[in-house]
C-alpha cells in the first residue's frame, strides 16, 4: 500500500499532468475542435484525479475504499486490472499520445506514478 506521502506526491504529479490549462498551453499547434476535445478530456481526467485524492487523502474514506476493495470478487467487472484497462483507464489520453511527439511538450516526465 502507498503511504500518505506517496499518495500526495502521485496526486500532485497527475494533477499537473492533466491540468486543463497546462494541456492547452502545451499544444500550441492543435487548433479548433481537436484542441477543445483534448482540453475536455484533460478536464475529465483532472476531475477524476481530484475525486481519487478526495478518497485516498482522507484516512476514513481510504479505509472504507480498501475494505470494499478486499471484498470485491476478482471476476467482477471492477475486480481485475484487465477490466480496468479495458474500460480505458489504463491508456494514455489521446492528447498525451499526440503531445508526446511534440518537441515543445517533450513527452512528459518520468512515467505514470500509478503504475
Amino acid at each position: 500500500k502507498a503511504s500518505e506521502a506517496e499518495v500526495k506526491r502521485a496526486y500532485r504529479q497527475l494533477a499537473l499532468r492533466h491540468h486543463p490549462d497546462k494541456v492547452a498551453s502545451s499544444l500550441p499547434s492543435v487548433k479548433g475542435t481537436a484542441r477543445v476535445k483534448f482540453v475536455a478530456e484533460a478536464e475529465k481526467l483532472f476531475k477524476t484525479v481530484g475525486r481519487a485524492m478526495a478518497v485516498l487523502g482522507d484516512p476514513k474514506e481510504r479505509r472504507r475504499f480498501d475494505t470494499e476493495e478486499l471484498h470485491r470478487e476478482p471476476t467482477t467487472s471492477h475486480g481485475s486490472a484487465s477490466s480496468f484497462r479495458n474500460r480505458g483507464f489504463g491508456r494514455e489520453p489521446s492528447w498525451r499520445q499526440q503531445s508526446a511527439s511534440s518537441s515543445r511538450y517533450g513527452g512528459g516526465g518520468g512515467g505514470d506514478p500509478w503504475e
